[in-house]
This record gives C-alpha cells, structure tokens and sequence, in this order.
C-alpha cells in the first residue's frame, strides 16, 4: 500500500491542563481523519468535541481523577448506541497537555497525551515526535536526531526559521524523504510531528491523478504564547 510520509509542524502555545478537582483543560488533534461528535464527561455533565484532521481542537475542560473516557455515537440496527474510542490518562503533575488521536480502522484511536507544561516546553523550543511505526532520522538546523516509534526530543531552536531535513530506512539504506523551512519566533512553542497517511490532504492533482509529490509532507500551524498583561499601578 502505498503511503506519505509527512511531517506535521503544530505550534502552539499556552493552552492549560491540570489534574486536579478545579478541572483541566486540552486541546485535541487527530493524525488521520477528522472524529466529529466525540463525547466525554466533564465531571458529571456530557461534552461533545470535535477533533480536527492534522489541527488543533477548540480548548475543552476536564473534571476527574483517572482516565479520561472518548465516546461515539453510531448506529446498529436502528439504534443509536454510544461506543468507547479512547482512553487516556494525563501525565501527572502536568498542567498543559495536547492529545494526540491516531485512528485506528476499527474505528477506535490511539491516543498520546504530551505534556506541554512552560517547564517542558519553554518559548522558543521545539518538539520532535516520531508518530510513525519506525525510526525516524530528523534534522533540525544543525541538530540532528535519530527517533525511535513514539519518542520525542524537545529542544530550543533560534529565529528566525528552522530547517527540517528527514529521513527513514528503506531496504536497509536511510532514504531521504525531503524536507521544510519554518518560520519560528521566541514567543512560539512548536511541536513537529512525524507521521505516515494516505490522507488526500497532502496530495495534488497531477495527469496520472492524484498524488503526493514527495515522501515527505509538511504543514505549519503558528500560535503565540500568550502573555499576561501587567496591571497599571496606581
């Protein structure tokens, strides 16, 4: 079968999540396709929530301790009946987190929770996440790592832009699969995800039909970090 592999470049910043019986809040964002109409339970009360493809959620809350269930509705013979997707637990004393939703074709997901606190993800730095099933050589700027399935590498990274150059093993041989600039700044948290999909997002009208020009794909989503504004003495 044949596949992309891209890198997904989300920035963000200052989006909060604590443990606590105050509450959480998180944003969502789904390597594959779209999951629209997910549900969970914030304390008690039912919220609804919509995963975006390859973007950031709207930020949600979160009461509890424990896991955090994900439901859909589907319907069976008729009836509507809720189904469990996810499951995730937040890192512990964490107070910023970003989920991460790789659809399974079972109609279930996997799902990571990343910790985004200031502590771990200070402006200015960047995170590398190998979200693919193999290990992935990564090079930023003149930084260059090696990354195995489900491993991340957090590092700062000057403006004003970083260059990513990727690569990944085929038939024994690293094969390089491409490459992007991103414009980067001191007030931005950016994390970069490494993936596999056969997503038409990443695709382009060509004769033959369509299709991706390169094995490797790139996306940038730019966020500031908020910043308190000080209060005028008196």
């Amino acid at each position: 079968m044949k596949f992309c592999l891209f890198i997904h470049c989300l920035l963000w910043g200052g989006l909060a999540v604590t443990l606590s019986a105050e509450g959480v809040k998180f944003t969502a964002v789904s390597l594959g396709a779209s999951l629209p109409d997910v549900e969970y339970k914030n304390g008690a009360k039912p919220e609804k929530l919509t995963i975006p493809a390859f973007s950031r959620s709207e930020v949600k809350n979160y009461s509890g301790m424990g896991p955090i269930d994900f439901y859909t509705t589907v319907e069976k013979e008729g009836k509507k009946e809720k189904v469990n997707i996810a499951e995730v637990t937040f890192p512990e004393k964490t107070s910023r987190v970003l989920l991460v939703f790789s659809p399974q074709a079972d109609g279930t997901a996997k799902v990571q929770a990343l910790d985004d606190t200031p502590e771990t993800m200070p402006r200015g730095s960047t995170r590398l996440y190998n979200a693919t099933a193999m290990a992935v050589a990564i090079r930023c700027n003149e930084d260059t790592s090696v990354l195995p399935p489900n491993q991340q590498k957090i590092m700062p990274l000057a403006p004003p832009q970083v260059v990513v150059q990727m690569a990944y093993q085929k038939q024994g041989q690293w094969v390089r699969g491409g490459g992007n600039v991103f414009a980067t700044d001191s007030n931005i948290r950016q994390t970069i995800f490494v993936v596999t999909s056969d997503s038409e997002v990443f695709k382009v009208q060509t004769p033959a039909g369509r299709v991706a020009l390169s094995p490797l794909q790139s996306f940038t989503l730019p966020e500031l970090v908020e910043t308190e504004t000080p209060q005028n003495s008196k």
